[in-house]
């Protein structure tokens, strides 16, 4: 069997994405990562762009297909911090007019967050082939 290459596919939307948020004031420093100066922290607040594949039922059928990952670190555990933070990113998003991939079970309904000591890791997903997001039955 021959391997599938998806590089030109995920490389496309991580291209679309980013020049998405150039658009919108972002600073890219390099092919996946963005920063942008914000009054929730004293230094510019960064995303780095990269695939993962995500598992969820469409029309009764299994699916596996690859999202863009937008993962963000934050020092900092406080639940109130994290409210101001996801509130920024999802407004970000609104004004880009780009809709993340939509949990019922996510933090906020749309964040995969692993909190360690600290700091707080937070990841959505974006697909410009799904620009609504996707609401089912699924997994983060």
């Amino acid at each position: 069997m021959k391997a599938i290459n998806l590089a030109q596919y995920t490389d496309d939307q991580v291209i679309f994405f980013i020049e998405k948020f150039k658009e919108n004031g972002w600073e890219q420093e390099d092919f996946q990562y963005v920063n942008k100066e914000t009054d929730l922290q004293d230094w510019p607040l960064g995303i780095v762009f990269y695939p993962e594949l995500l598992e969820y039922t469409e029309d009764g059928k299994d699916m596996i297909t690859p999202w863009i990952c937008g993962e963000v670190e934050i020092e900092t555990t406080y639940v109130e911090d994290l409210r101001e933070y996801t509130k920024f990113i999802l407004s970000e998003l609104e004004s880009m007019d780009l809709n993340p991939f939509h949990d019922e079970d996510a933090y906020m309904g749309y964040f995969a967050k692993d909190t360690r000591e600290g700091w707080t890791e937070l990841k959505f997903y974006l697909n410009k082939y799904y620009p609504n997001g996707y609401w089912e039955n699924h997994t983060l």
